[in-house]
């Protein structure tokens, strides 16, 4: 993180750090297990639970090497597809950020970034989000796919070390 620092001579000063702005442009892959929770004629509605990792497209960039766990709603059938999800993305030191996301296709979603934990308190920003692979399914309610995921996220200021 860049710290903007006011220095001064026999003087303690408490700086905060400026907005950090970053480019998100990853890659998450996951298993997907689904539950149909009721249906009617050809209509589904049921629960799906994504458990993978996020990579980003530059070796060391944000969301590089987390663990994901999503939970999403959906309503599905010939003529209706909408879903809702919420994901808990997990780094190395046990820091974490929330997303949410929202839309009527997997091929192409809006995503935002809704609270975080450690050096993500007070993140925020979101983008866009598409599938980019599906696997064949291990068994019918089993199944793995790829996404890619773009945007931009701002950390909060975070108080200067002395």
């Amino acid at each position: 993180m860049k710290y903007i620092i006011a220095i001064g001579i026999a003087m303690l000063a408490t700086a905060a750090a400026a907005d950090d702005e970053v480019a998100i442009d990853a890659r998450m892959c996951g298993t997907s297990e689904v539950t149909t929770i009721d249906r009617a004629d050809e209509l589904r509605i049921g629960t799906s639970e994504v458990r993978g990792i996020m990579q980003s497209t530059q070796p060391g960039g944000f969301g590089d090497h987390m663990t994901v766990y999503c939970r999403s709603l959906w309503t599905i059938s010939k003529s209706v597809y909408e879903f809702s999800n919420r994901c808990t993305n997990v780094d190395s030191d046990g820091d974490r950020y929330f997303t949410m996301a929202n839309g009527t296709s997997i091929k192409s979603f809006s995503w935002k970034l809704v609270a975080g934990t450690g050096k993500y308190a007070g993140i925020s920003g979101g983008g866009e989000g598409a599938l980019e692979q599906y696997y064949p399914k291990i068994k019918p309610e089993l199944g793995g796919a790829c996404f890619k995921v773009t945007g931009k996220g701002r950390l909060a200021p975070r108080p200067a070390k002395h």
